[in-house]
This record gives C-alpha cells, structure tokens and sequence, in this order.
C-alpha cells in the first residue's frame, strides 16, 4: 500500500492511553479471545474482548511473518471480513490491494527498525472499494522484550478527506477566478483589525509584498478623500446588517500616486452570540478601464446631444433667414423702385429712404443667421492669423474699456489657413466685445495672443464642434479676460441664439461666431469660471484648400443707366419677388415671363425659349427646385444664361451647377442695382 503523510509522533491523532492499553494487552500479555489465533486462560479472553470490542477502530495484530493472529469487532466493520475469515491468513491477501505488497512490506521493515509507524493511505475492503484510513502500526514484543509481531490501528478518514480535497478545489477555484478577474482578496479581522491581503491586491495598487502592512488602516488611507464618506457608509450599513453584503466603486491611490478605480465587495463571513461582525472577506477589482469608457460615452453623448441641438437650431435659423431674405429682397425692390418714382417731397423720401435702411440692417441680421446655420459661404484667402489680428490693433483698442489693460502677443507665425478674413474680424471682434463687456465697471486685462498648436486625437474630442475634426497642426487666435467668467449652466448656452447675460444683450453673438468657425472647418476651446475670467480659443486648419472662383468675384461693370432688350423669364415662388422684379426689368427695356414654380417655368421655357434673352431662377421651391428646373433647361438650350437666386449662400445653392454652366449667382436680398449689373455682364 502506498504511503501517504508521515506523522513524526507515533499515535498522533489517537488517544495515547487507548493505545499504549490496547498495545500492552495486545502485545505484552498476548490475546486470547475468539478473535485471536492464540488459546489462553478463560479470564483474560473475557477481559480482553470487552476492552478491544469496546474500541470502534480496527485493530488487527499479526505475527512477524504476516499472519493475522487478532481481529478486531472494528476491523470486520471497517474490512468487511469476519474474525474467522481474517484469522491465520496473510495481511497482504486481506486488506493490502493487489501490486501494493512491496509497499506494505516495505512499512514493515520500518517498523521493525524504528518501532512503529503511522501515515494515512488508501486500503482496500472485501468489496473491493477503497478508503483512506489513518493507521498507526506498532511492533509487538513478547514478555522477554523479543519482536513478536505486529499490532495496526485503522480509522476510516474518508469524509474527511473528501472535505479537505473539496476544500482545496474550492480554494483553487477561487484562486483561479480571482487571477481571470484580476482580483484582489482581502480577509479581515474585526477584532483585532488585520487584514490578509493577496498577493494579487498588492499588485492591483503596484505594490512589493512586503511593502504593505497588514492593517485595515493601510486600506482606509488608501480610499480616496472623497469617496471616503460613500465607502464607510455602505461599509457601515453591513456590518450592522442592513444589506446582505457590501459593495462600492470608489477610488484606490496606488504606489506611484494614480488614482485607480475599484469596485470594492465584501461579506461578513463570521459573527458572535450577539451578532457582531468577527470576521469580513472581499475583493477589489480594477474597473478604471471601464469607468474611464463610461465617461466617454457620457461624453461623447453629451457632445452627440449639443451637435444636434445645434443642428436642429441651425436649420431652423436657416430656414427663417431664407425667408426673410426673400421678404427683403421685395422689401428693398419696392423701396428702390417708390424711390425713383417718388415726386422730391423730402418727408416722403426720407421715409422711404428710413424703410431701405431698416431692410437692409435686416439683411444683416440674416446673414448673421446663416454663418450661426453653416450656410454663409465664406470667401476664403490664404492668410496668417498674426496678420488678421495685427491689422485690427488700433480698431480693437477703441473696443475695449478704458479701465481694461490691453495685450496683444502675436506669433511669428499663424497659419497658413484658409478664411474669410471679414468673417475672422467678425470673430475677432466679438471676442473682444464680450471680454471687455466681462469686465463690466471695474480695471482688468484683456489679451489677445495668436499660435500654433498640435492637437492630438484626445485633445480634438474636448473641443466645441471638435469631434467631427481630425488630429493635426493648428492656427489659433484667443482672447482671455479677467472678468466675472461664466458658470457651468452659462457655458452650456454660450452659443444658444438671442442667449445674453448682459442687461440690453441682443443678437447672435457668439452663436454667429459658432457658425463662422463651423463654415471652417475649425473648432472652439472654452475655459472659464466664476470670478476667475474666461479665454475663448479660435482654431482652424493649416493648409486648406484655396477655394475655387466663381462669379461673384468677377469685376462689376461700370456704374450707370443701362437698357436691355429681349424677354426674361422669372421663376420665384414668391409673388411680391415676381412683381417687383417684373416692374423693374420692363422699366430697363425687358419683356417679362413669370412662373411660380420649376413646372411652369419648363412649360414657359419650351414654349417661347427661342425668345429668351435670359432665366432668373429662384433655387429654392416646391416639386421641382432651381437645381432640377435648370438641368432640364439645359437639356433643352444651353445657349440661355441663366442667373440662380437664393435666400441661402452659394456653397449649398450653386455648389458645382457654376460647373454645369450657371451664369451667375445672385444671394438674396439683393438690390435691384444689383440684379442689373448682372444682367448687364452676362448680356453684353
């Protein structure tokens, strides 16, 4: 039989007395008993058997050869054989499973040697099956001190050591887990306060296994400052029993100082009479990585949520600036045309005059709406921000408060970019504007520095509109002041329309200037807090595209009274547009067709195109638009000029149909000198 753990004390595990009794009356004096193999006096067969019966583990002596001479009541409950099926027979061919009899006399010659032996091993029964006993075998000797034989004690240790292999599967188990989760264990002991950590949560935090003292202190000094307060009460409210086990996210300072966060979870494994806590295990795991992605899909949904809202608010400013612009233009058409008409009365004509001059602060009003939308068309140039910005010093400083100190740091160098640069001193300007209004009655700075900076991929997605943008060099113009900054709630409206905290504010502000940037493919950083000044930084791209020509940029003909002639179809969906334009051109000479929509003027078109001179060609209208309405005219004639009109900007209206062959682009409100001048180009 094979051996298992060694005991260094013979008899461990049993009661010495018991032992040292049963080997005395056993060896010394000899059995006599039906369950021994050797006769003796009738008293000491009834004595012996009441002691040896009385003891529930096997007992089984054998002489030095191996015969079994005694039987124990407990070895034919434990081997499944009778006192006379085991008696007189070899051990080996009783208890000792076949192959394993060089192991068994192998114990036998250490008794001899030693004088006795104990282990635990498997044996085996007269069924066959198998347990694990724990044995102690001693030598026997007779009344002259010679070895006489043998003398075994079995005890069935099976349960136990199916528990103690269940135990250490668990605890594998666990280990296993804790290593796949990349967990960290804890046990800790309430009384006395020391704690048992893992090796693995040492780790967790970065630490050597030496260098953590095993105290709860070392734990609760390691909790974040703020967490503090979260973590005990939730600690607190199961050791009093209120939740069935504690759990907490909160953050961990790791040896070099990182911030880490844990989900922290624990149970009270162990309580007094009274139901105090004894005795808590837990675990702490790493969930930084995944805290770290819920704050960016907090973030990015944030940034998702403002885009649209913009959007949303940007269509909308589109939308009702395309309409207004179509009401100016027959607002400043009428004006135009009652002025040339109107006899010298000065009241009259000062009126008039007043409505021409409100109609267009009108037109600049929407055109604010479209760079706030993303539909004004910017004519871009190729400059450098230094010298946009250099150029406006001396305007700038009449701006700002005269209480307010006023710096202005350019770098060598800031582009180059492509921009409009009207729409960058727009920017630049109300930049200024809303820094010195922060000031408000009181002394300050106002700075305004230019620069380049890299943006990282990271660095773009903490930016207004930056999402959408790529990593890579870029220009920039900023403005900070010292002024009464802005609060959380107040950023977040910062570019909302018509939004103002100032007293008389009006306008789009900084939303006109949040559509600029958009028109530029650039970006907005915001930095700012209550009483600590606030600086709005510009940036755009470096090497943008040139923008192509077109015909808006094409030299203006020469002032002066002009005629035409010749028929000219107008096609608007707006009526009052229709009737200032028809009175207008028949004033210069021109014979006038009118269509409300892309059908009609198709039909007009095809019905008296060899008359045409020219088509003004509203963009924007019911079925078919200005885009489809022309490509069908060109199907039919490509010899007709055609002039497209629209309330929105070049860019989304004529963007590749100046290509296709679109005379020219007129953007509503336009005057009527203007609608002449380009006749005038695209006639003669």
């Amino acid at each position: 039989m094979k051996t298992g753990l060694r005991r260094p004390t013979p008899g461990q595990g049993w009661s010495a007395p018991l032992a040292e009794r049963i080997l005395r009356r056993v060896g010394t004096e000899g059995p006599s008993h039906p369950r021994s193999a050797v006769a003796g006096p009738e008293a000491q067969r009834r004595l012996h058997a009441k002691l040896l019966d009385s003891v529930r583990e096997s007992v089984v002596a054998t002489d030095l050869a191996g015969r079994i001479t005694f039987w124990s009541r407990g070895a034919e409950q434990l081997y499944g054989y009778l006192a006379s099926e085991a008696l007189g027979r070899a051990i080996d061919s009783v208890i000792v499973a076949p192959g394993e009899e060089a192991d068994e006399r192998q114990r036998m010659r250490q008794v001899l040697e030693t004088g006795a032996w104990s282990g635990e091993y498997l044996q085996t029964r007269k069924d066959g099956s198998r347990f694990w006993a724990d044995t102690f075998i001693s030598l026997v000797r007779d009344a002259h001190g010679r070895p006489s034989g043998f003398v075994g004690i079995d005890r069935d240790i099976t349960d136990r050591k199916r528990a103690e292999a269940a135990l250490q599967e668990s605890e594998e188990r666990l280990r296993l887990a804790l290593q796949a989760t990349a967990a960290g264990f804890w046990d800790w002991n309430l009384a006395t306060g020391e704690v048992f950590y893992s090796p693995q949560w040492k780790a967790f935090l970065g630490y050597a296994d030496h260098e953590v003292p095993p105290r709860i202190e070392f734990w609760e000094q390691s909790v974040h400052p703020q967490d503090r307060p979260r973590v005990r009460a939730a600690l607190q409210a199961h050791l009093d029993g209120h939740t069935e086990h504690y759990q907490c996210e909160n953050r961990l300072r790791s040896r070099s100082g990182r911030w880490i966060w844990s989900l922290d979870q624990g149970r009270v494994v162990e309580r007094d009479a009274r139901g105090r806590p004894l005795r808590m295990v837990g675990t702490d795991t790493d969930v930084t990585k995944r805290r770290e992605a819920e704050e960016a899909q907090r973030s990015l949904e944030a940034r998702v949520q403002e885009t649209q809202k913009l959007e949303s608010v940007g269509v909308l400013a589109g939308g009702i600036a395309h309409d207004f612009n179509n009401l100016l233009t027959a607002i400043l058409g009428n004006v135009s045309l009652a002025l040339q008409a109107a006899p010298a009365v000065d009241d009259l004509c000062a009126s008039l005059q007043e409505i021409e001059l409100a109609a267009r602060r009108a037109a600049e009003l929407t055109n604010e709406l479209l760079a706030y939308a993303g539909r004004s068309k910017p004519a871009k140039e190729r400059l450098d921000l230094s010298d946009v910005v250099g150029e406006m010093v001396h305007l700038l400083e009449t701006v700002v408060s005269r209480k307010a100190r006023f710096e202005v740091t350019l770098a060598p160098h800031a582009g180059p970019v492509e921009a409009d640069p009207a729409q960058l001193r727009q920017v630049v300007m109300n930049l200024i504007t809303n820094a010195s209004d922060a000031l408000g009655s009181k002394p300050g700075t106002v700075q305004v520095r230019t620069g380049m900076a890299r943006l990282s991929r990271e660095d773009v997605r903490r930016l207004v509109l930056g999402p959408d943008l790529d990593r890579g060099e870029y220009a920039f113009v900023e403005v900070q002041d010292s002024g009464c900054g802005m609060s959380a709630d107040t950023q977040t409206r910062m570019f909302d329309p018509f939004f103002s905290t100032k007293f008389q504010g009006r306008g789009l502000g900084l939303a006109a200037l949040l559509g600029i940037v958009r028109g530029h493919g650039g970006a907005l950083a915001v930095d700012s807090k209550p009483g600590q000044g606030t600086r709005v930084r510009v940036l755009l791209p470096c090497e943008g595209e040139r923008p192509e020509q077109t015909a808006r940029q094409e030299r203006a003909p020469a002032a002066g009274v002009w005629r035409g002639g010749g028929t000219i179809l107008v096609v608007d969906d707006e009526a009052p547009i229709r009737r200032m334009t028809k009175r207008l051109l028949e004033e210069h000479g021109f014979r006038v067709e009118l269509a409300r929509n892309g059908n009609e003027a198709l039909r007009a078109f095809r019905d008296r195109g060899g008359q045409l001179v020219a088509v003004i060609l509203d963009a924007t209208m019911p079925e078919l638009d200005g885009r489809e309405t022309f490509r069908a005219m060109q199907r039919m004639r490509i010899d007709v000029p055609v002039i497209l009109a629209s309330g929105y900007c070049l860019a989304f209206e004529a963007e590749g149909l100046l290509e296709e062959g679109v005379a020219a682009f007129l953007q509503k409100p336009y005057e009527p000198t203007a609608l002449l001048d380009t006749l005038r180009t695209i006639l003669e």
